[in-house]
């Protein structure tokens, strides 16, 4: 599991276009429907950042403030916490913008030292096993240290409606493969993300070896990144 209490300055700046495109591909990779973030302004008080996947204009007023909430509730514990009915668990106080939004079951990483907490949400019930939640709170950590260091890329990372993959006739679904390997995900769990085989996760690992020239695994990993397909 993630440290996700590790040092980070307070009032980190954070690339805006990288957050918003890391939570598109966090997205489509792990089946979410929303992604968003919340960043201290006040010591009790957060309000959004940035968001992909919100239908509504709710959450554009929606404040955060500790303990109530589920943002609250993993703040004040400083660790991940995730629900898979949000309007039926009584650990912390429902807010009408979530339930606006259609949100059921909702994923909540906090970085204390930054002030700034990252969701991943989505609009059915029962979306997280114990070994989804876990890669999911694993992943969330990875997207902050990418979207909050300098990293060596020779292409700026696109946003969501013009990603990066096509250039290289990448699919969709080899996409989050990438980025599920960047994780160091083996087979069988990317396989159990993305819900398919873990054959096929070889066929198209496979595919995608040849298509960027790559030598291996690892070589296809550096490359997507470096390339920036993979934010």
């Amino acid at each position: 599991m993630i440290n996700n209490t590790r040092s980070f300055p307070q009032r980190l700046e954070v690339d805006e276009a990288r957050m918003h495109a890391a939570l598109a591909q966090l997205l489509s990779a792990f089946h979410l429907d929303v992604g968003y973030t919340k960043i201290q302004l006040a010591p009790c008080e957060f309000h959004l950042r940035t968001s992909v996947g919100l239908r509504t204009d709710a959450y554009q007023t929606h404040h955060m403030h500790i303990p109530l909430g589920q943002g609250g509730y993993a703040w004040i514990r400083r660790k991940a916490i995730w629900t898979n009915d949000y309007e039926l668990d009584n650990r912390f106080v429902p807010f009408p913008d979530v339930q606006a939004e259609g949100i059921r079951s909702i994923l909540c990483v906090p970085f204390i030292e930054a002030g700034f907490l990252i969701y991943g949400a989505t609009r059915t019930q029962n979306a997280f096993t114990d070994t989804i939640s876990q890669h999911l709170i694993d992943a969330i950590g990875e997207l902050w240290l990418r979207t909050t260091t300098q990293m060596l890329l020779t292409n700026e990372p696109a946003l969501e409606q013009h990603p990066v993959y096509r250039q290289y006739d990448c699919s969709e679904r080899e996409w989050n493969i990438l980025y599920l390997l960047t994780l160091g995900l083996a087979d069988e769990e990317m396989a159990e993300i993305l819900d398919i085989e873990a054959s096929t996760i070889r066929f198209h690992l496979r595919r995608l070896q040849r298509k960027l020239d790559c030598r291996n695994r690892t070589h296809l990993a550096t490359t997507s990144l470096r390339l920036g397909i993979v934010v």
